[in-house]
């Protein structure tokens, strides 16, 4: 979580942190575990109208800390007087066995459920949260957002318990990479991290703010999709700062997307012409960049030249297949000593004109 955060910040999301831990312990849900323990008969109708899901007549929506062995998730809670919870830690629950965390100890007893000595189950803790902070708009993954999900769960028990509106529903894709989705546990996709040191933090914002909620936002790190979403990018720059030509919607993703508000227009080059210019290292690439644009760039456009440089350092370490990187061969290929006269010819003008500063 803290690289998470990390990467948040270098995006220029600020946002303000909370540990359910820390809101648990501070008392902070005390009246909402309260209010939800005294209506678990609703709960338990809640779960079987909306997921089909059965629950015992004494089953309480609410996991204690055992005070015999320190488990959490292998206790049940049977009843509420109001002020404590009679729980049971389940000896014949089993705890995640690839952690080796073992099976409850058979403790019976009571406790009171306020100031984190348990905690609510997610579907419950997100109506909690709802009650306690001011959420308008909520998104989630579309998986919570099937029909009978865990999203219709909460906002059932919120309507059921509280008589209020649960927020804004919007449910959002899959992160793809090459069409195929994330997931961690299969080795398949990229973390935060990677993503944050492959593309500068504004091309990132621009990948994730165009991306429409209900659609995958798809992530290729090949190099026809790294150029295409940079080319992209820059359109968008250049339709929306110099041509003022971009529609009310490319220019809220542009603008959304921009950390630095005040560059206004600037010099972009082609990420396809930097990474050229990178894999040629007998170049200045500033120098090289400046006859391109005709004047010396601006501290603005070193900035976005050198982010530029750095993300294709890193595409070109971690990402790009062998044949798409260029290098110069320190001596011919045995089949340029078989030219023709007319090829010879054609090589000899062509490093003239490079000679000359004429090849674009």
């Amino acid at each position: 979580m803290r690289e998470f955060w990390q990467v948040f910040a270098e995006l220029g999301v600020k946002v303000e942190q909370y540990r359910m831990r820390d809101i648990y312990r501070a008392g902070k849900f005390n009246e909402a575990i309260d209010t939800i323990l005294r209506a678990s008969d609703k709960v338990r109708v809640v779960y079987k109208q909306v997921s089909n899901s059965d629950r015992p007549a004494h089953w309480h929506p609410f996991q204690v800390i055992c005070e015999n062995c320190g488990c959490i998730a292998t206790t049940e809670v049977s009843a509420y007087d109001g002020k404590e919870v009679t729980y049971t830690c389940r000896a014949d629950k089993v705890v995640n066995t690839k952690l080796n965390l073992g099976r409850g100890c058979g403790h019976e007893g009571k406790t009171s459920p306020f100031d984190g000595r348990g905690k609510l189950p997610w579907k419950l803790e997100w109506v909690a949260k709802w009650v306690n902070f001011p959420v308008t708009i909520e998104a989630a993954g579309k998986d919570h957002s099937t029909k009978g999900g865990s999203r219709d769960v909460s906002e059932a028990c919120l309507r059921a318990i509280y008589g209020k509106e649960p927020p804004l529903r919007v449910p959002y894709e899959f992160f793809l990479v090459g069409g195929a989705k994330m997931s961690s546990s299969r080795g398949v996709g990229v973390s935060a991290r990677d993503m944050a040191d492959l593309i500068p933090p504004e091309v990132l914002r621009f990948l994730m703010i165009r991306t429409k909620p209900n659609s995958p936002v798809n992530f290729d790190a090949k190099e026809e999709g790294i150029i295409k979403l940079y080319n992209e990018f820059d359109r968008y720059h250049v339709r929306t700062e110099r041509e003022k030509v971009s529609t009310p919607d490319e220019a809220c993703v542009y603008r959304l997307a921009k950390l630095r508000p005040d560059d206004g227009d600037y010099y972009a080059v082609n990420f396809q012409v930097v990474s050229a210019l990178v894999q040629l290292p007998h170049l200045d690439i500033v120098k090289e960049v400046e006859k391109r644009k005709g004047s010396p760039l601006t501290e603005v456009e070193r900035h976005h030249l050198d982010e530029r440089i750095k993300s294709v350092h890193k595409w070109l370490a971690d990402y790009a297949a062998e044949e798409e990187k260029t290098r110069l061969q320190e001596t011919l290929p045995a089949r340029a000593l078989q030219l023709t006269a007319a090829p010879r010819a054609f090589l000899t003008f062509l490093a003239g004109c490079a000679a000359a500063d004429r090849v674009e």
